[in-house]
C-alpha cells in the first residue's frame, strides 16, 4: 500500500478484530489492508499498516542498526519527524547528536545534527548537518552504519572543540576535504 494514494478503510467490529487479532493484522501489514475499528456503531480507532507513518526505509537495516547500537550499549531515543524520515538521538557528553534517516536509506546517508554547537561553527551544511561524509569519509550503503555515522559526528566534535579553542579547524586529510 503506497502512502501516497488515498487509504481506503473498510469497516471491523471489535468481535471481529478480538476473534481473529493475528489474521487481522497479518492482512494490514502483509496486504496494506486498512480498518475502522467499530463498536456499538461507534468509530473507534484506525487500524493501518505501519508504512502509512513511517518512510520509505528498509527496515531490516534499521533493525540491524538498532542491534548494533544496543550490543554497544549505546543510549538512544528515536522516532519519525514531520516529514517521515526516522531519527536516532544520542547524548555524548554536553552534546545532542540526531542522526536523521531519509527516505531510501541505507542508499541514501543519513544527516546528522548536533545541540549545542556554535551556530558559526566551520564544516556544516546549509541545513546546520554536519559535513561528515567527504571525499575521504564516503557513504557506502553496504559499509557503513548509523554507527559509523555517529563516530564520524564524535570525530567531529573533537574537531570542533579544537576550533572552539584555538580557532583553526584541524583536519586528518589535507586540502579542503570534510573530516
Amino acid at each position: 500500500m503506497s502512502s501516497a494514494g488515498p487509504i481506503e478503510f473498510k469497516p471491523l467490529s471489535m468481535m471481529t478484530l478480538r476473534s481473529s487479532p493475528g489474521e487481522i493484522i497479518n492482512r494490514v501489514s502483509r496486504d496494506g489492508e486498512a480498518y475502522i475499528i467499530e463498536r456499538s456503531g461507534q468509530q473507534l480507532a484506525c487500524l493501518v499498516p505501519v508504512s502509512i507513518f513511517l518512510p520509505d526505509i528498509d527496515q531490516k537495516r534499521i533493525e540491524k542498526d538498532r542491534e548494533e547500537f544496543d550490543s554497544l550499549d549505546i543510549t538512544y531515543i528515536n522516532g519519525v519527524t514531520k516529514n517521515k524520515e526516522v531519527y536516532f538521538k544520542v547524548e555524548y557528553e554536553e552534546f545532542s547528536i540526531k542522526i536523521v534517516v531519509p527516505n531510501g536509506y541505507p542508499s541514501n546517508c543519513p544527516s546528522v545534527y548536533v545541540d549545542g554547537i556554535d551556530d558559526k561553527s566551520p564544516h556544516r551544511w546549509k541545513d546546520g548537518s554536519l559535513c561528515i561524509f567527504g571525499v575521504m569519509e564516503a557513504w557506502n550503503p553496504g559499509r557503513k552504519s548509523l554507527l559509523d555515522a555517529l563516530r564520524l559526528a564524535q570525530k567531529w566534535l573533537g574537531l570542533y572543540r579544537g576550533w572552539k579553542s584555538s580557532g583553526k579547524w584541524e583536519s586528518d586529510y589535507s586540502g579542503d576535504e570534510l573530516l
